[in-house]
C-alpha cells in the first residue's frame, strides 16, 4: 500500500531531520500542535491557482487557516490593497475578524497568540506556508 501525503507529513512531522536550506527551515522540527496559515492571493471564484485549498485539504481545516474561504466585503476605512499592512484595525481580546474587516487585518490577526487556533494550542503561533 502506498502511503497517503498525509501519512507521510505525519511521518515528516517526526522527524527532526530537515532536508530546506537552513535559512528556509523552522528553527525546531515541526510538531502535531503546529497549525497553519496559507499564504496565498485571493483567487476570484476558486479557480486558477487552488493551492490554498489543496494545503488545507492535506493538514485539515481544523489546523489550517486559508483565506480563500472567506469573502471580505472591505467594509472599512481603508482601500484594502494590503498597504495598511493590517494596522487598519485592532482586535481586542476575544474579538473575532468577520467578513466587514479588511482582509489584510483579519490576515495578520491569524498569524497572531490571540487567533482561535492558537488559543487552542496555548498561543502558539502558525506556520505560514
Amino acid at each position: 500500500k502506498n502511503p497517503s501525503l498525509a501519512e507521510e507529513l505525519d511521518k515528516a512531522f517526526d522527524s527532526s531531520v530537515h532536508s530546506a536550506p537552513p535559512e528556509l527551515s523552522l528553527s525546531r522540527p515541526l510538531s502535531h500542535e503546529d497549525h497553519f496559515v496559507v499564504s496565498t492571493r485571493f483567487t476570484p471564484n476558486r479557480k486558477g491557482n487552488q493551492s490554498g485549498e489543496i494545503v488545507e485539504d492535506v493538514l485539515g481545516s481544523m489546523r489550517t487557516y486559508n483565506p480563500n474561504n472567506h469573502n471580505k466585503s472591505q467594509d472599512t476605512k481603508c482601500n484594502g490593497n494590503g498597504v495598511c499592512r493590517g494596522l487598519c484595525k485592532t482586535y481586542q481580546t476575544g474579538e473575532y475578524p468577520s467578513d466587514d474587516d479588511c482582509w489584510c487585518s483579519s490576515y495578520r490577526w491569524h498569524l497572531g497568540c490571540h487567533s482561535s487556533r492558537a488559543a487552542l494550542r496555548g498561543k502558539r503561533l502558525p506556520v505560514m506556508i
